[in-house]
């Protein structure tokens, strides 16, 4: 096997994944059973239902359009389409579209 002459800053930290898991891109990974599973973070969780509340308000005062709904509809499901969100994606997003159209 090479060595590899890596050198460490700082802020880099070597932990096991497998027992505290970790936190990246809006999602925490952790190992179980030997998978990789991927979850939302609960901050993740807790900014999408604020959004879509304040989007619900701002257009039900008529001071977004369905145009402004819509993207950010899609940049969140551009994201959360990365993980096992099924019923997430249901939950909030879809009650939006539905008051919308």
């Amino acid at each position: 096997m090479a060595q590899y002459q890596l050198t460490l800053n700082k802020k880099t930290c070597i932990m096991n994944v497998s027992t505290n898991g970790i936190d990246f891109l809006g999602f925490h990974y952790y190992i179980m059973n030997q998978k990789v599973i991927m979850k939302v973070r609960k901050i993740t969780k807790k900014r999408l239902r604020q959004k879509m509340k304040k989007l619900d308000y701002l257009y039900g005062k008529k001071k977004i359009t369905e145009k402004d709904i819509e993207q950010v509809i899609a940049s969140y499901q551009g994201h959360l389409k990365y993980g096992n969100t099924y019923f997430l994606r249901k939950k909030y997003l879809k009650n939006i579209e539905k008051k919308v159209s």
